[in-house]
């Protein structure tokens, strides 16, 4: 046996054979202490590959079946299966299309809430810092708020009405 067939064989059977089992399952390649050894050593072995990477290397080996399903004569049981893979491989990217979407709106939403308390606090220094009054301070704010508004519409895609921040929302 190879090394690699012993490793595949001991995590295979590590969770359901007694160690003496494997070791008799495995020819005597290894005996039962040595099982334990190596087993031990298998699952310490931290993954060198990332999540995102393991969920990759899945769907790459789904493509593969896939591929070689398709490459089948065409039967009616061998459609039936190659039906039922292309769909659990299409549910699989799906989700991790919407887990992708709903780290990312997070993510958003984080950085969003940061550049609000951000912008916030750089507001009242700067009013302080300049000792305006509130009501010189607002047009003044609401002036640099159209601007800024202006800019962010220039790169937008067109779209409904230009939304007229009123002094009311800029108080808010």
């Amino acid at each position: 046996m190879k090394i690699t067939e012993i490793d595949e064989a001991l995590i295979r059977y590590a969770d359901i054979m007694s160690a003496a089992d494997i070791s008799f399952k495995i020819k005597g390649v290894l005996n039962p202490q040595q099982v334990l050894a190596r087993i031990a050593v298998l699952c310490d072995t931290p993954d060198y590959l990332t999540a995102v990477q393991q969920d990759q290397l899945v769907t790459q080996k789904m493509r593969i079946i896939i591929s070689e399903l398709m490459d089948r004569p065409r039967t009616d049981r061998n459609a039936e299966v190659l039906i039922n893979a292309l769909e659990k491989l299409g549910a699989r990217l799906d989700r991790r299309q919407k887990a992708t979407e709903e780290d990312l709106s997070q993510l958003y939403a984080f950085q969003g809430g940061v550049l609000v308390d951000a912008m916030e606090k750089y507001d009242q220094h700067m009013q302080a810092a300049l000792g305006i009054d509130d009501a010189t301070w607002f047009a003044h704010k609401e002036a640099a708020l159209r601007h800024a508004q202006r800019e962010i519409m220039s790169h937008e895609a067109p779209g409904p009405e230009e939304i007229v921040y009123t002094p009311e929302m800029l108080e808010a």
